[in-house]
């Protein structure tokens, strides 16, 4: 079996693993807000901690550059909020309200030992003075309460409007992690937030060393009030010199427009509906067009800590609208097929029961039922001539990939999941799933050589399962962040056994680490250094011989390197 490394460039950008989704919506509530000294400058990478009233941790979160942070999927009730950083003392709030669906604001200010001091009070309490019951209310610029005092202690208005925010990323990634991202990589990033509550993003990443490689985004999501958020995202493709050989080279490009509203309609329920539609186009030797809408929708009856939803999807890409924005969606699941351009699209439904604990541990459990047409299968390998003008492969010359499509197939299937927060700075995670995956023939490794299309109709549907162990977590006080996940299936299985699920990772051996690099005032306090690695060990590869001596590999990852600096500001 022939392994390739893709070889690791020096310069590299943090992938999009790094980039938090900024048109998300939490499932139960969140509580964001900004740390600043006292004289108003933001504190970056500062400690925040969301604490019971008993003292134990909640939740556990960073500041940025610009000092802000952000703690998502917690349950409603009273907290504490403690922030902290090396040359500052402590800043503790008590009696935080978190309510149900909202955005809770919490801004907090660090001060020195010395600053301390001086705020003693200069002479004593005369004997009319009032006791400690004083009540007082700190005002925006626009007037608006944003934290009110009484002698309950501080309640932080749920607030989802306020001054406008932006920031800005640029990074520089090498390596190859999928088919269409690959190569020495610019991108530039943009994220702002209005007075209004509105938020927008862009986006662009450039390969700028093989045949100019782009992709283009623009998102925007604004909160209507009663409870209804509406998104929508546009994106662009450009991937001009896919394939090889006798067939030419093929120029690929799509357009594609996301819609999504979610609304509550009670306090105990939720709908959410979207669509995808996709304008995609190939031309060279073989020339083609698509167009496709991809409808998506679920629907969730929920209390404070357990939710029941049905979910329904036509696209693997385009199934959640917290995830609309995501750079691993949006690239279209499009292969080739007997010379035609075509794309992956299904039906899947499911039914999840979720709960979350109050101490952060979680578990879902769901039950899906899919049918997938075209089903995207990739790989890499030595493409002769003969089999670059087969038609049924498309080729990206910068990652080495191909993807073709196997016939169609439609299976049921059951997944569960479990996570586990251990401490502040640790938490792993559990999940198994049953379901329909293809899988080579059993006799395949000693089968005679066969063309790519003999080799794609010798994939059959088969039952199989899964098991994913996980762990992630941050070190202190190097606040270096790491994940590592292994996903087992079958190795003889090419499709993963539950296609749709959202987050379910690569397969295998997966590794990520991500550390901020601070050298005094010589490096600007936003850079972050990334390294991704995917399928370490390379396993999973389903090989054959062509009738010409050369052997592909099908593989549901390949195994890859990627590595990059991200600098926000």
């Amino acid at each position: 079996m022939r392994q390739q490394w893709i070889q690791f460039a020096c310069t590299v950008l943090a992938s999009a693993a790094l980039t938090v989704p900024v048109l998300a919506q939490t499932e139960v509530s969140s509580v964001a807000g900004m740390v600043r000294d006292r004289r108003g400058a933001p504190q970056m990478d500062a400690l925040v901690q969301l604490l019971r009233t008993d003292a134990s941790i909640v939740a556990v979160a960073h500041t940025d550059v610009h000092g802000n942070f952000l703690m998502e999927d917690l349950l409603p009730g009273v907290y504490q909020i403690k922030a902290s950083e090396e040359t500052f003392l402590p800043s503790l709030r008590q009696n935080l309200h978190v309510l149900a669906h909202h955005k809770t604001v919490a801004n907090l200010t660090l001060s020195t030992l010395f600053e301390a001091v001086q705020w003693l009070p200069a002479e004593r309490r005369s004997p009319g003075e009032p006791e400690d019951e004083w009540k007082w209310t700190l005002r925006s610029e626009t007037n608006r309460p944003i934290l009110r005092f009484s002698d309950e202690g501080p309640v932080l208005v749920s607030e989802g409007r306020g001054p406008a925010q932006s920031r800005a990323r640029v990074t520089t990634r090498g390596g190859s992690r999928s088919f269409g991202d690959g190569g020495l990589r610019h991108g530039v990033e943009y994220e702002g937030t209005g007075a209004s509550g509105a938020h927008t993003l862009l986006r662009t990443s450039l390969n700028v060393t093989d045949g100019l490689q782009a992709h283009y985004l623009a998102a925007y999501e604004d909160d209507l009030g009663g409870g209804r958020i509406v998104r929508t995202v546009a994106a662009y493709t450009d991937l001009p010199d896919l394939g090889v050989g006798g067939s030419g080279a093929r120029r690929y490009q799509a357009a594609t427009l996301r819609t999504a509203e979610t609304s509550e309609l009670s306090p105990e329920l939720r709908t959410e509906i979207g669509n995808e539609l996709l304008a995609m186009t190939t031309t060279g030797a073989t020339a083609s067009t698509r167009i496709a809408t991809h409808p998506f929708g679920s629907i969730t009856l929920h209390s404070d800590a357990t939710s029941l939803s049905y979910r329904i999807a036509t696209s693997r890409n385009a199934q959640d609208a917290v995830a609309l924005a995501d750079e691993e969606t949006l690239l279209p699941a499009v292969t080739q097929r007997a010379g035609s351009g075509t794309l992956e699209h299904g039906l899947h439904q499911e039914v999840r029961l979720r709960h979350k604990r109050e101490h952060g541990a979680s578990w879902q459990l769901s039950a899906f039922h899919d049918s997938l047409n075209n089903p995207l299968v990739q790989g890499s390998g030595y493409i002769s001539e003969a089999e670059a003008g087969s038609g049924d492969l498309l080729v990206d010359p910068v990652s080495a990939i191909f993807r073709t499509a196997a016939n169609s197939y439609t299976g049921s299937g059951f997944a569960g999941e479990l996570r586990l927060p251990i401490g502040a700075w640790l938490a792993v995670s559990t999940a198994v799933a049953a379901g329909p995956a293809l899988a080579t023939a059993g006799d395949a490794a000693a089968a005679p050589e066969r063309t790519v299309e003999q080799a794609l109709n010798a994939l059959r549907p088969r039952l199989s399962s899964a098991v994913t162990v996980g762990a992630e977590g941050s070190v202190e006080p190097t606040h270096t962040y790491w994940r590592a996940s292994y996903r087992w299936q079958p190795t003889d299985t090419v499709t993963p056994v539950n296609a749709f699920a959202v987050r379910s990772g690569d397969a295998y051996l997966n590794v990520f680490l991500r550390q901020p690099i601070r050298v005094g005032h010589i490096l600007p306090g936003g850079l972050r250094a990334v390294i991704d690695v995917r399928n370490l060990v390379a396993q999973g590869y389903a090989p054959f011989v062509t009738p010409d001596g050369s052997t592909l590999f099908f593989a549901q990852a390949d195994r890859s390197v990627e590595g990059g600096l991200a600098f926000t500001f």
